[in-house]
């Protein structure tokens, strides 16, 4: 059985940075690098590719606190936790948050379907790389803890052991990062990346909503296993759509662009 492992607070000076607040930083960073390297090969003039990555961060950190929010429902005691947007993020709503950011650019900027539908691949090809990093964090303060268990995969928890549901998907993460580098040895068609990421990502948070320690009752699925279903369908959908016209998609790597001011 895995150790309880705790990261210990560095003091320096007045302030006390946080592991957890570090990591997110670490985790943006890579994201943001490895988004604009490969948007920029993949024939985005630096500006649009920064324009797009702004948008989709802003609006992505925006909707998972929100959608966080409103899943506890905190807005109904203290409204003013909603401009809090550091405190407390949803993984599916900051997804859907960043796909609404990317698309608020591209009607802005009147980008093409063809070029939205191509950054979005670069985006998600890039996600679980900086995932890690997000992952990472939440197994280390362990916030989100799970059922009791005896498996080996269980962590050492001081009130007895139990799974750590961050572990867990940092563990995932990584395989789908490793999974994602050996496939981009060959090219492939726009969208493949983003459908294949929904199409795993799906059933995993699936199967992890069933160890959480809090359970909906009388409800079929809570809104994670809504959520992990819906995406797993779109996944399923992008792949097959992308897999329809391959040779458009991977004619050129330059596109033409009305860059935005």
């Amino acid at each position: 059985m895995l150790p309880y492992l705790h990261a210990p607070e560095l003091k320096i000076g007045p302030f006390t940075p946080h592991v957890f607040g570090a990591l997110v930083v670490i985790a943006v960073v890579t994201g943001k690098v490895m988004v604009e390297r490969r948007a920029q090969k993949r024939g985005f003039p630096r500006n649009v590719a920064s324009g797009l990555l702004i948008w989709m961060m802003a609006s992505g950190f925006l909707c998972a606190h929100l959608t966080k929010a409103l899943l506890d429902g905190t807005p109904l005691a203290n409204p003013l936790l909603l401009f809090r947007v550091w405190d407390g993020l949803y993984s599916f709503g900051g997804i859907a948050g960043g796909i609404l950011g990317i698309l608020c650019f591209a009607a802005r900027y009147r980008l093409s379907r063809r070029l939205v539908w191509r950054f979005l691949d670069v985006v998600a090809y890039a996600f679980p790389f900086a995932w890690i990093f997000g992952r990472m964090g939440c197994s280390l303060v362990h916030d989100h803890p799970g059922i009791p268990t005896t498996s080996w995969l269980g962590v050492r928890y001081p009130v007895g052991p139990r799974f750590d549901l961050g572990l867990l998907e940092l563990l995932f993460t990584v395989l789908v990062a490793g999974a994602f580098h050996a496939l981009d040895r060959r090219k492939r068609p726009d969208g493949f990346y983003l459908g294949l990421l929904l199409l795993l990502y799906g059933p995993f948070r699936l199967l992890l909503d069933g160890l959480h320690v809090e359970k909906q009752s009388g409800l079929p699925f809570s809104p994670d296993g809504c959520f992990s279903l819906a995406a797993a369908l779109f996944g399923m959908a992008v792949i097959r759509y992308a897999a329809r016209e391959p040779a458009q998609w991977q004619t050129s790597d330059r596109l033409p662009f009305t860059s935005p001011p």
